[in-house]
């Protein structure tokens, strides 16, 4: 069997050689179609998942909850106009209801020279490290509380990048965090929003690395330090909310033979028009190894601190353990993945910023010690 799955990878690596000069065929984007410098490719992925949740004081009947859900179901649709003009077109099968049409990336990308570029459209803010690695390239089944209380998700704007040997660097000016699929008199929109964030390679050559967790088997060691910073305002034109916002983050990422490591932290600072002004704080670290060419374990430890002035405000610690099967060596086109993770302190203590939820299986509770297990086949296409 890993016989047959080597020469299947092999076969998909030489498609994706020779695909370079055909004007039809399969890549690492997906099926494409070419002519000329015009190419559009079409591709897609899956998660299919299963949860179980173990918590106290929950309710009748309710401390244990299972169940099977698909959590992404992604078409995305990208390719090149022109050597300088490509874009990307992705969207969701939302959970829950089954129905197609949430767009997520929806963007144009001019590539200016050999440094610069410039996009314009929908896409994540360059800011937290966790959030910008893409959905397929997380080790865990589903990021964490940390990603979740800080994340900016996705917004609308335009954005500058720079692209060098061992430095690179963005820049954006958008509509404020978590503000996609929105008009713009709406008032989950700021006022205005500035992004910036750096990255330096002091080991390695190859960025690509870094935009995923995992390092394979027979790679050269690497890292990368990297940091960002957010300010957004609001209050002065129609319907946005009268506060500000200061997010700021550091992050580290080590990669070795078969081995990777990496630690971040965060900060925000919310100024709201009327009241005090809160600081939320937290850190995680994760790393992993592979035991083999195709399985991989790996650990997590993160904390999360808001402000003592919050209603809900208490510390929230968590810890989790995984294991991820390749069925591809060095792929993350067909992957299993299942991780326990351990919430040791309370959902509701912290609640004004740790936050429940289904996605990450991670529910309401007002005890310590909540335990969720997560099953996952990951399939690209």
């Amino acid at each position: 069997m890993t016989r047959l799955m080597m020469a299947m990878a092999l076969a998909g690596t030489s498609m994706v050689a020779s695909a370079q000069d055909a004007t039809s065929g399969r890549d690492d984007r997906g099926m494409f179609i070419k002519a000329g410098d015009t190419k559009l490719s079409v591709g897609g992925f899956a998660q299919f998942r299963y949860y179980a949740n173990f918590r106290d004081d929950a309710g009748d009947n309710e401390d244990f909850t299972s169940g099977f859900t698909t959590r992404r179901t992604r078409l995305n649709f990208q390719g090149n106009l022109t050597k300088e003009l490509s874009f990307r077109v992705d969207g969701d099968v939302m959970p829950g209801t089954g129905v197609f049409g949430n767009t997520t990336d929806t963007y144009l990308d001019y590539k200016i020279d050999d440094n610069f570029s410039v996009r314009l459209g929908q896409f994540k803010p360059p800011l937290l490290k966790e959030e910008l690695i893409n959905d397929l390239n997380q080790q865990f089944v589903e990021r964490r509380q940390l990603n979740a209380a800080f994340t900016g998700l996705r917004s609308q704007g335009i954005q500058l990048g720079y692209n060098a040997e061992k430095f690179r660097g963005w820049a954006m000016l958008s509509d404020g965090l978590k503000a996609s699929n929105t008009d713009f008199d709406s008032n989950r929109e700021s006022d205005y929003a500035l992004t910036g964030r750096v990255e330096l390679m002091w080991a390695g050559d190859d960025w690509k690395r870094f935009d995923r967790f995992t390092s394979w088997r027979d790679s050269e060691y690497a890292g990368t330090i990297g940091g960002a910073v957010h300010y957004q305002d609001g209050g002065e034109t129609g319907g946005t909310t009268d506060q500000s916002v200061l997010v700021y983050t550091l992050d580290a990422m080590v990669q070795g033979n078969g081995w990777n490591l990496f630690a971040a932290g965060v900060g925000r600072n919310t100024e709201p028009a009327t009241g005090s002004s809160v600081d939320d704080f937290g850190v995680m670290v994760q790393g992993g190894y592979f035991v083999s060419d195709q399985t991989e374990l790996f650990a997590r430890y993160a904390f999360v601190s808001p402000d003592d002035n919050r209603t809900n405000g208490n510390d929230f610690n968590e810890i989790g353990v995984g294991v991820g099967y390749y069925f591809f060596p060095k792929s993350v086109a067909a992957k299993f993945t299942a991780d326990v993770n351990w919430a040791l302190d309370d959902q509701a203590g912290s609640g004004d910023v740790v936050q429940a939820s289904s996605i990450d299986g991670f529910l309401a509770s007002g005890s310590d010690d909540q335990i969720f297990i997560r099953l996952q086949m990951q399939i690209q296409f």
